[in-house]
């Protein structure tokens, strides 16, 4: 289910010539949060916001996807947005980032990301972090 309200989305943020950045679900039955975050080259309006959520609205009703009443909420990633997948760290490379590993934290600039393989350089020093072994991870705010 939710790789077509993904594909769905996506067709909606392209007619608009926006991007997908990501799509979340969380809860179940009426309670439910869906979560549409959508991005552009220097930002994202509200107005865009809610011409998305319209579309994913619409698409989504008449596909029949979500049974039961839900809350779609469309919005930015935001500044210090969440790294989840190959294209998102591709596109964080030169900005500074903080990643969860299962028992450490780094903290520095993504210098690179080839082969599934993260450098991060954090005061001097390169870590080499496999991608999988990525836990959580996102861009923190420049000072």
């Amino acid at each position: 289910m939710l790789e077509r309200i993904r594909e769905l989305a996506e067709s909606a943020a392209e007619e608009l010539n926006l991007s997908l950045y990501d799509v979340e679900y969380k809860g179940s039955g009426p309670r439910s949060i869906l979560r549409v975050f959508i991005d552009k080259p220097g930002g994202v309006t509200v107005d865009e916001c809610a011409r998305i959520s319209e579309r994913v609205s619409s698409k989504l009703d008449i596909e029949g996807l979500i049974p039961h009443r839900y809350t779609l909420e469309v919005s930015s990633p935001g500044l210090n947005r969440s790294l989840k997948i190959e294209k998102h760290f591709k596109s964080a490379v030169g900005k500074l980032v903080k990643i969860h590993l299962l028992k450490e934290l780094v903290r520095g600039r993504l210098k690179d990301f080839k082969n599934g393989i993260l450098i991060v350089e954090d005061e001097g020093k390169e870590h080499s972090i496999p991608f999988d072994s990525v836990e959580r991870a996102n861009i923190e705010m420049e000072l």
